[in-house]
């Protein structure tokens, strides 16, 4: 593998990957895939199976697969003895297998074969396999209750680190987020599994705790993590026949399993592997009436979209019981940010994570933030150079944030635009002036431009800022449609929605679009569930959302619009916030969408999975209360 320092780091490219030059090397990080690559080689797309049982009996073949593309597996290289039921465990970087108390590892960039890492606790087979991305955890295979842990960086022996409740247990599969791990399908002697789930946290020593219930009793599945979302695939109720039903759980709530999809065909003791974007399950065994048969099977499914797998391609050999290890498993991201902060940046910068708020009329200059893909207290973060209630904010570039127009506290409206550089916590300074002196106005772009919608009653001009140089904004083109409204865009198209406040019969659904690129007056977009201003927005490549908002004189509402940002079209529905909310600002990266502030709940934090429907759950809260507040991403607009 290709050595990198981000300390050297030359360059930072924008274009919905970030990219590192450092000396003859270059790294890109392709943030909504998961997948960082060194010299041109992708180091978030690689899956790995280590050992097994074949028709011969154990095997020390290593197999892996590209999971971008389709066909065979391709020889790895080989463990340094022949291993039955094993686990694995893995970071980005590397992968380490444990049998019987031996641990091999292997560099995951590099094929070749293993070496020796150091020794189990406890004799290891038929358990399970976690791994955040500073330790690997593994055990309860056999007679003892223990999970034992070892760190990645160094190599020597596992020591103890957590207790199931009891003895015994195995055949269940593993599966962690970078901080929590969850078991699935214990086994015990002779009965025929549990529907059991557990976990225990991979940061803190202590017990293992009840996390909920499989949809059905199930043993051998095969575990797979983006980070977020956790699968059981296949397994079977001892000793029937064996399952293709595949359970999903979120790592952040506890709570029952739910039906994903099918695997292609039924199996249980089927390897499971997150890499990027995919889960895949590789291999295993299928049991009817008695008569088995193992499988060179591989299938492959996306993490974001619930739904049955596709056939993807096929082992070197059949084989049951091989574990299996992903390159990226959910924690690829999370250790680029761990490595950003060991080596002094500032993580949420160069992660496209950091959501500042801007000030609002309870606190008129306080600027605080969060980070979007962690839930938690915004902090604080600075203040703007006047006590201006902004109401437009904006982030694209992954450097900057900005804040335009609003009045102060002698309701004297701006035409000032403020910047935060978000790598040092600060005050603001002056960008330069929008075009017009006003309130309403909504900010979005991607990571060349920002854009702000001005549209309210006296004026419906659209201006526009290139994030490169500091100066005024120029005239972008005109709306149609009032003010008060929300804004939300990807890196192609900016979506208007909504507007006006005062009386109903002012109010309006009306959804309007432009084209970031080029300039010009608005295009119609489709309509909003109903009519109502200031429901504001946050998107991913593909969605656009709209939260809140009111119908004056009929109330505050705490409905989720989406559109596909692609296709013009009517509002479909996506969910609820947990209160109604207006005069609430609103921000995201392309993996999750905030709302803050608002006159419903002045502190709540809301957040929302754009990639999947359903309601809002609490994030944490702001820094102060506020209304009229602004927010945006460092990451919007086509980094992360």
């Amino acid at each position: 593998m290709s050595v990198w320092n981000l300390k050297d780091i030359a360059t930072i490219k924008m274009s919905g990957i970030q990219t590192w030059s450092a000396g003859r090397q270059q790294s890109v990080y392709d943030y909504e895939n998961g997948r960082l690559t060194i010299d041109n080689t992708s180091l978030g797309d690689r899956a790995l199976m280590l050992g097994g049982e074949d028709s011969s009996g154990n095997t020390n073949v290593i197999d892996y697969i590209q999971t971008r593309t389709t066909g065979l597996a391709v020889d790895f290289g080989d463990l340094t003895r022949t291993t039955g039921e094993s686990v694995v465990n893995n970071d980005w970087t590397i992968a380490t297998c444990n049998k019987g108390n031996v641990i091999d590892f292997i560099t995951m960039a590099t094929t070749g074969n293993a070496t020796d890492f150091g020794d189990d606790k406890n004799s290891v087979g038929s358990g399970g396999n976690w791994s955040s991305n500073v330790r690997g955890f593994s055990g309860i295979g056999t007679e003892t209750p223990d999970i034992s842990s070892f760190v990645f960086s160094t190599k020597g022996n596992a020591e103890e680190w957590s207790d199931l409740s009891t003895a015994g247990t195995r055949n269940h599969s593993g599966s962690s987020s970078n901080t929590r791990a969850v078991i699935t399908g214990t086994f015990a002697g002779s009965d025929p599994g549990t529907d059991d789930m557990l976990d225990f946290s991979l940061a803190h020593q202590g017990i293992a705790a009840s996390f909920g219930d499989l949809t059905a009793v199930k043993t051998y599945c095969g575990g797979a993590s983006s980070g977020t979302r956790g699968l059981a695939a296949g397994g079977n109720v001892h000793p029937s026949d064996s399952l293709g039903t595949i359970d999903t759980f979120n790592f952040n709530t506890r709570g029952n399993g739910s039906d994903f999809g099918d695997l292609t065909s039924t199996r249980s003791g089927n390897a499971g592997a997150g890499a990027g974007v995919h889960a895949v399950f590789m291999g295993g065994m299928t049991r009817i009436s008695n008569s088995n048969t193992r499988r060179t099977t591989i299938d492959r499914t996306i993490f974001s979209s619930t739904g049955s797998c596709d056939d993807f391609g096929d082992l070197t050999v059949a084989r049951q019981y091989p574990p299996g290890a992903g390159q990226s498993n959910g924690h690829l991201h999370d250790y680029l940010a761990h490595q950003y902060l060991r080596e002094g940046h500032y993580p949420d910068y160069e992660m496209g994570n950091m959501i500042v708020i801007g000030p609002g009329d309870s606190a008129l200059k306080t600027i605080s933030y969060a980070n979007v893909m962690t839930k938690g207290n915004a902090t604080e973060f600075g203040d703007t150079t006047s006590d201006v209630n902004r109401l437009c904010g904006m982030g694209a570039d992954a450097t900057k944030v900005v804040f335009s127009n609003g009045y102060d506290s002698g309701n004297n409206q701006s035409n000032g635009i403020e910047y935060v550089v978000v790598s040092s916590k600060g005050n603001s300074a002056s960008w330069g002036d929008s075009t017009i002196t006003g309130i309403h106005s909504r900010g979005f772009g991607n990571t060349t431009r920002g854009v702000f919608s001005h549209t309210d009653a006296a004026d419906r001009s659209i201006d526009y800022i290139t994030w490169a140089t500091l100066g005024n904004a120029a005239d972008f083109g005109d709306g149609t449609e009032g003010g008060q409204h929300g804004a939300a865009s990807n890196s192609t198209r900016g979506l208007i929605a909504g507007g006006t406040g005062g009386s109903a019969a002012q109010n309006v659904n009306v959804v309007e679009y432009v084209t970031i690129g080029s300039t010009g007056n608005t295009t119609d977009f489709g309509d909003l569930s109903g009519n109502r201003y200031n429901s504001v927005g946050c998107a991913s490549d593909t969605r656009a959302l709209f939260g809140g908002g009111s119908d004056h004189p009929a109330g505050n509402v705490n409905t989720i619009d989406y559109f596909t940002i692609a296709s013009t079209g009517d509002a479909s529905d996506f969910g609820d916030l947990t209160v109604a909310r207006v005069d609430h600002a609103s921000a995201g990266n392309r993996v999750r969408g905030l709302w803050v502030n608002g006159n419903g709940d002045n502190e709540v934090m809301d957040f929302v999975t754009i990639a999947t429907t359903g309601n809002a759950a609490d994030f944490g809260d702001v820094f102060d209360n506020r209304r009229n507040a602004s927010a945006a991403c460092n990451g919007h607009g086509g980094l992360h």
